[in-house]
This record gives C-alpha cells, structure tokens and sequence, in this order.
C-alpha cells in the first residue's frame, strides 16, 4: 500500500526503497530483537518512536532518575 501511494506521488524508486527499508527497522519489539535501523533518518524516527512510546511520565521518570544520578538529561553538543 505504501509503495502505491509513493508511486502515485512520484517517489523515486531509490527513496522508496529507503524508506521501507527503514520502516522495516523500527520498533520496540524489533528492538528487542536487535533489529536497529541503519540510516540517520532511521535512527531518528526510531528514537522519536520510543520516546513515544515512553510518554511524557516516562520522559520524567527518566529526567528525575538522571537528575538524582547528578547526569544530564541533555547533552548539548550532540543537538548544536
């Protein structure tokens, strides 16, 4: 399904490939696995995915954890 509507909105064969095969790499269970997408937009959308997952409460939870722990919840230098 996802190929027609690439087709018919004119992606080009090569970024249609890209993005199943990403597609195909993300999710928890896939995870588990140790299926990790291997592109930069893969990782991206997987980490975006888990955050998902998590939730604003996980979120906290983990800030509150790093924070006890005295370690950064952010690592700037990494998001410049």
């Amino acid at each position: 399904m996802l190929k027609k509507i690439m087709d018919e909105c004119g992606v080009a064969q090569n970024t249609q490939n890209q993005v199943c095969l990403a597609i195909s790499h993300i999710g928890y269970n896939k995870r588990l696995k140790g299926i990790l997408p291997t592109t930069l937009e893969g990782k991206i959308v997987s980490d975006t995915d888990m955050c998902d997952a998590l939730g604003a409460n996980g979120i906290l939870r983990v800030y509150a954890y790093q924070n006890k722990k005295g370690k950064p919840f952010l690592i700037e230098k990494y998001f410049l």
